[in-house]
């Protein structure tokens, strides 16, 4: 895609045509790569629609058997070849663009040196080792999949394998395959995961949080939740896409002791800092969380070094954080107002 003087938009495979329709018109978007049948579902058919109710996406590429026409059949294409020499790169500025909370209506635009620093800090928790392998329940839609899939496999030098999250049966069998393994799953799966019969390659888990979040209750004493036998349990939150947030349980990188005290943000400065605004709501700034607005595929122009605000504010009790909520501003009293999500 960057070859093609082009930047790189994650669309979730489970948007429909009216989600595609205005992520296409917001980002301005010219071409989508996609596949003709995923399980029931035809997403090339869905774009077909898309194409037809905005001029500005012109082509259409789709990987897999029954290619619709008018779509570009990339596996001939691989298989043939291109018909002549290929066209000198045109100069494009790398990166990716995805959306706040899944709105078509947010997108965001993320350098590429950015995506690598957020895989970076993320991977000084996770300690992924060249030649290991990231096994992901997580789709790389979103920065919360990205940084924590395909960019660490990339930065680490690791190989990654992707999975439907459901799919029990292929889960069990690809995380029993040998070789030093790291799991990337979604929070809720903690309790799935304990007391099971995990294999011994398994160095780690990464559970992977969106904000916001309850935390599990749990003792400050161990490292890891009874029962699940392994090396290292990692906590990742993700906030919405200006930036993920990982530490080992148990380490003084927990982040139950982090959100409480942000100074105790082990990553240089240049990398990430971490702040509790006023209201107390969190804002983050470096490398890996600068993110710029779009605006039918504009950036909008903002300087650098700036502290990213978010919505969301840390729940303390002793201080350690037991929660990432909403807040709303102060009000005249300055106390924070802090919503528990629904």
């Amino acid at each position: 895609v960057e070859a093609a003087g082009h930047v790189a938009c994650l669309l979730p495979v489970s948007w429909d045509e009216d989600r595609l329709l205005a992520a296409a018109q917001n980002v301005a978007l010219s071409a989508v790569l996609t596949q003709a049948r995923l399980g029931s579902a035809a997403p090339a058919e869905r774009l077909c629609a898309v194409a037809a109710r905005y001029f500005g996406l012109r082509y259409l590429a789709a990987f897999g058997p029954d290619v619709p026409d008018g779509v570009i059949n990339l596996d001939r294409f691989v298989l043939d070849g291109p018909a002549g020499e290929p066209a000198a790169p045109a100069p494009a500025a790398a990166g990716i663009v995805s959306f706040i909370g899944g709105d078509p209506e947010r997108p965001v635009y993320r350098s590429g040196e950015s995506v690598v620093a957020a895989a970076a800090a993320h991977l000084v928790a996770m300690r992924v080792a060249p030649a290991e392998r990231i096994l992901s329940l997580i789709g790389p839609h979103d920065l919360r999949g990205l940084a924590t899939g395909l960019a660490a496999a990339l930065v680490a030098g690791a190989t990654l394998e992707t999975l439907p999250l459901f799919d029990g049966a292929a889960f069990a069998t690809a995380l029993r395959r040998p070789g030093p393994t790291h799991l990337v799953a979604p929070a809720f799966l903690e309790k799935n995961l304990a007391g099971r019969d995990l294999p011994t390659d398994l160095r780690s888990v990464a559970l992977v949080h969106r904000a916001p979040v309850r935390f599990p209750s749990r003792s400050r004493a161990v490292d890891r939740p009874q029962g699940l036998r392994l090396e290292t349990v990692i906590d990742t939150v993700a906030f919405d896409e200006t930036a993920i947030l990982s530490g080992r349980r148990g380490t003084t990188g927990d982040l139950s002791l982090v959100l409480g005290k942000p100074e105790r943000l082990a990553l240089p400065a240049a990398l990430m800092s971490m702040r509790r605004d006023a209201d107390d709501r969190l804002a983050f700034r470096g490398q890996a969380c600068t993110v710029t607005p779009l605006q039918r595929g504009n950036r909008q122009a903002i300087p650098s070094g700036v502290w990213q605000e978010t919505p969301y504010a840390p729940v303390l009790f002793a201080g350690f954080a037991t929660a990432i909520e909403v807040a709303e501003p102060s009000d005249s009293a300055g106390s924070p107002k802090i919503f528990a999500p629904a």
